[in-house]
């Protein structure tokens, strides 16, 4: 994989994100990881600066304290336009993929677990999704 993207999972669930961040090593397409286990954490990050806009966000719907929907709400006010969001969620609710749908950003609903061919599925849409 030629471009490499930097990469931010937002989930509760630590072992989750242990096993993403090695699948999305494994896959090779990925610059940096960045890990965090509350969305408000991941908000203060990416309203720090420009620079902290990634590519991608795999992002967990059901969290204590702020949920992936209080988060996109938030997120969508931040100039982080290059970054698409893929929403990596265990709920099959359709109402979530609806809502889900109606933010910008969100360019994907994936079920869990993170795998080898989502990771491809990811990386392909955002290059299609490159200025």
């Amino acid at each position: 994989m030629d471009k490499k993207l930097d990469i931010v999972i937002i989930d509760d669930d630590n072992i989750f994100n242990f096993i993403s961040n090695r699948v999305l090593k494994n896959s090779g397409i990925a610059n940096n990881i960045t890990t965090f286990s509350n969305a408000k954490q991941a908000l203060v990050f990416f309203s720090e600066s420009n620079e902290n806009c990634s590519d991608i966000i795999l992002l967990d719907i059901r969290m204590p304290e702020m949920d992936g929907f209080e988060f996109l709400e938030e997120f969508i006010g931040l100039n982080c336009s290059r970054t698409n969001i893929f929403m990596l969620t265990s709920s099959l609710d359709e109402k979530d993929k609806e809502k889900a749908s109606t933010f910008f950003p969100v360019k994907g609903f994936l079920s869990k677990p993170l795998t080898e061919d989502k990771v491809n599925e990811i990386y392909n849409s955002k290059l299609n999704h490159i200025n």
